[in-house]
């Protein structure tokens, strides 16, 4: 399979026909598992294991990793990696249609809700990027929805300008 954008496999072993998922530069071979792939152009990648064991592999630096449960490995257009224990609830959660952040930075989340709802994404501040939020919403609610959700938090001021399909975010 090959892969741009997100996607979850539960994968059953099968020695005679591995199945593997190609995205970007990186292979990722299922061991009979279940896992998430996070690819997006432009963004840092993941993988992040759910159960049994995937292996991931680098084509351009031939460097391979076996991920255990409750791994991710974060990699970005470098092939700088960083593998972290994760609440694996943060990227199996959009499986269910929900959105779940937990201590996100405010940048990564609006990331996240700017392409779900095809928008732009402006912040008016660039310290707000960097401020981080345990937020979840519901994938099948609107932007405003979303975007009133964030507003309760209090830290910004988020709002939209339907004209310019923009969402932009101010600090408080």
């Amino acid at each position: 399979v090959e892969l741009e954008g997100e996607a979850y496999f539960k994968v059953a072993r099968d020695k005679a026909r591995p199945f593997i998922v190609k995205h970007h530069e990186t292979m990722t071979q299922a061991l009979g598992t279940e896992f998430n792939i996070r690819s997006y152009p432009g963004g840092r990648k993941h993988v992040t294991l759910v159960e049994g064991s995937v292996m991931v592999s680098d084509t351009l630096s031939s460097r391979q990793q076996l991920l255990v449960p409750g791994q991710d490995m974060e990699y970005d257009s470098l092939s700088n990696v960083v593998i972290k224990e994760v609440n694996l609830r943060e990227f199996t959660a959009w499986t269910e249609d929900l959105f779940y952040f937990e201590q996100t930075k405010l940048l990564d989340i609006m990331q996240i809700l700017g392409r779900w709802y095809n928008v732009t994404v402006v912040f008016r501040d660039e310290e707000a990027e960097s401020y981080h939020f345990t937020f979840w919403a519901e994938r099948t609610g609107t932007l405003e929805e979303a975007v009133e959700q964030l507003n309760q938090i209090g830290a910004v001021k988020v709002s939209i300008d339907a004209a310019k399909k923009q969402v932009v975010i101010k600090k408080r």
